[in-house]
């Protein structure tokens, strides 16, 4: 639906992958439709590879290497204003700048984990998948998020003693 099509504006896309040997190619995700193609996929060679096309905008592909069995934060945005990057745990892997048009297509399934013909399935773990309509989160190298999205903790200062417990519990921070 159009809440998937971003148009020419700022767009964040970023996802923590824990890969299980890959043996074949597979998909983390896929935005397949009658103009635009975009997705992540996964070589069983050991890299990453984002591409995506369509009729009106391009971006670059770009491979990053991995390791089976370990975290990797991921994450590609664009910033409206033509320039688009891809992130491998906050490096920058590449840039890409000069890109006009739009990559809309309100018909397009936008697909986590597979392909739109139901192959290519991801073998592995994803964490905090989260795809940002609207703003271009990053535009440089960052530190990666260790705790979930929206995530904030805050400690109270004193003690605390539980008096609904059957056994009495002190928590000092909370």
């Amino acid at each position: 639906g159009s809440d998937w099509v971003w148009g020419s504006d700022p767009w964040t896309v970023d996802t923590w992958v824990y890969n299980d040997n890959q043996s074949t190619l597979t998909r983390l995700f896929s935005y397949i439709g009658a103009g635009p193609v975009y997705g992540l996929y996964c070589r069983p060679s050991g890299q990453f590879y984002y591409g995506g096309y369509s009729p009106a905008l391009s971006l670059d592909g770009f491979d990053v290497d991995y390791a089976d069995n370990t975290w990797t934060h991921l994450a590609w945005d664009y910033d409206g204003s033509g320039t688009a990057r891809s992130y491998a745990n906050g490096v920058v892997q590449k840039t890409q700048t000069g890109i006009s048009g739009s990559g809309t297509d309100a018909s397009a399934t936008f697909r986590i984990g597979n392909a739109s013909t139901s192959s290519q399935y991801y073998i592995g773990y994803m964490d905090e998948i989260r795809v940002s309509k609207g703003i271009a989160r990053y535009e440089g190298a960052f530190t990666p998020p260790t705790e979930g999205y929206g995530v904030t903790s805050t400690n109270a200062a004193g003690s605390y003693t539980s008096t609904t417990e059957t056994a009495s519990a002190t928590v000092s921070e909370m």
